[in-house]
């Protein structure tokens, strides 16, 4: 039929949207999220599919019945909620990019409204949610919802409210050169927190916090204690490092309560490569670390660098239908880690002693790439930033293997190791026997090349700047 199609290796809904806007049309999905996205959006089961004759302009033809939401009739059922503030409630209640359990000294606040109708927690939350946002804008709502947590973790909420909110409003599109169209010389994103309202919100200190916690607007009551104040807080604490869990609860019962229901993404058969790099602190005391465990977390880390998370298509699909987990019933059949160990007890002990970005769940299941650590869009400037702190080296035998690379080079501060590798056949993802090792800064690439002369197993390898080799080909 000819017709032309794109496909996100990521989550689609921001990229969906920004489209929409910029055609002016209709979203056709099944996805509750077009309910908070300023879009027209069709949902899918509204759609007829039978064609109904039709006549226009004395011309009989067919269509398909549809119905199309908009979001500003939602708002006049809300006693004229601001739109502004429907991507603040999405990720309070939990999103794509961030779960609900991050707010919960907030919730454990929040007044319920009474109800005669049977409903659940989870509804009367959402009915309470919207009650509550009605008398507020976005920067009240917002600090209000950071005056319930401790100075330290105001600015990593901070972080994940305004990157949650950054979806919903996004216009920048990827997908229209593929389709031959032309970006608007607009901004990506057309909301901002002003630079003052952030400035105040984190200098404020914490007894400041408590004395001012409770507000006649924000519709809370807050009868705790000091003592329960400082646990709860902590309590918190812990909560925004833990897991989520890929529990779509949340977003379930908002479809329910605007009588609606979605199919959930089914994660294919894996059948894992290596991938990705590390950068997290716990805070925890220094451990030692085994031999084995140092070499799990190299691996891991490898799994979730900059580089590998960008190229590596499992891995990226995996991330997204868990929301940012990867399970770790699933990292044990990489085949690199599966050669060092397959015990999930062993592997999650070692990567909780990374001093990297990476989080393991609270549950020791699953492993992610911290939210606050994103991996950096790859521009012209970063490439030639990483170019400039990365050594070409030649001189490996054929059947080396990466697990072999991270154990030779562990004692240096290496951020990645790319195996060069044939391309045509009959050679094709034969190793050539040259690498490239990217440091993580031009200071410790420089002390590695002028210590020489470099060896590996007895052979000399020779070993140049990675952008010296690029310019000799």
């Amino acid at each position: 039929m000819n017709v032309p199609y794109t496909v996100c290796e990521f989550e689609a809904d921001d990229e969906i949207a920004a489209m929409a806007r910029h055609l002016n049309c209709p979203v056709l999905s099944y996805d509750s999220d077009f309910f908070i996205y300023n879009v027209l959006y069709i949902p899918f089961n509204t759609l007829d599919f039978k064609p109904k004759p039709v006549e226009i302009n004395n011309t009989k033809t067919f269509v398909l019945e549809c119905k199309i939401y908009k979001v500003e009739y939602m708002l006049k059922n809300f006693g004229g909620l601001k739109e502004e503030l429907l991507p603040l409630l999405a990720t309070l209640l939990g999103n794509d990019f961030v779960e609900k359990k991050v707010f919960k000294k907030f919730f454990s606040q929040l007044k319920l409204p009474k109800t005669k109708k049977k409903s659940n927690d989870q509804q009367k939350c959402i009915h309470g949610l919207f009650q509550w946002l009605q008398n507020e804008t976005l920067e009240s709502a917002i600090e209000k919802i950071l005056g319930r947590l401790k100075k330290k973790e105001k600015q990593r909420v901070l972080y994940v409210i305004k990157k949650s909110i950054d979806g919903y409003h996004s216009k920048h599109c990827r997908s229209l050169k593929y389709f031959n169209l032309t970006a608007d010389e607009t901004p990506e994103s057309d909301w901002q927190l002003s630079e003052d309202f952030e400035k105040k919100v984190l200098a404020e200190d914490d007894q400041n916090e408590n004395e001012n916690g409770e507000d006649e607007n924000a519709n809370c009551e807050n009868n705790n204690d000091d003592d329960e104040k400082s646990s709860d807080n902590e309590e918190v604490s812990s909560e925004i490092d833990e897991e989520i869990e890929k529990a779509d609860e949340d977003v379930h019962e908002l479809r329910r309560f605007i009588n609606m229901t979605e199919t959930q993404d089914v994660m294919p058969e894996n059948k894992g490569e290596e991938i990705t790099e590390n950068e997290e602190s716990s805070g925890s005391e220094v451990e030692e670390i085994s031999d084995l465990e140092s070499s799990i977390i190299l691996q891991v880390e490898y799994y979730f660098s900059d580089r590998n998370m960008r190229r590596d298509e499992f891995l990226q699909r995996t991330l997204r239908d868990y929301g940012g987990w990867l399970p770790l019933t699933i990292l044990i059949r990489f085949n690199q880690l599966a050669k060092l160990t397959r015990n999930m007890e062993i592997i999650a002990k070692a990567l909780k002693k990374s001093s990297g970005f990476l989080e393991v769940s609270e549950d020791n299941k699953k492993v992610r790439r911290r939210p606050d650590a994103p991996v950096p869009e790859l521009t012209a400037a970063l490439e030639r930033e990483i170019t400039n702190r990365s050594i070409y080296a030649k001189g490996y035998p054929r059947d080396t293997s990466f697990d072999d690379l991270i154990m030779h080079y562990k004692k240096y501060d290496v951020e990645n190791i790319m195996m060069r590798k044939f391309q045509r056949e009959p050679l094709a993802r034969v190793f050539k026997g040259s690498v490239y090792i990217t440091f993580k800064t031009r200071e410790q690439a420089e002390e590695f090349k002028n210590g020489g002369p470099h060896t590996y197993q007895g052979r000399p390898l020779k070993v140049l700047w990675q952008a010296d080799y690029l310019a000799m080909k």
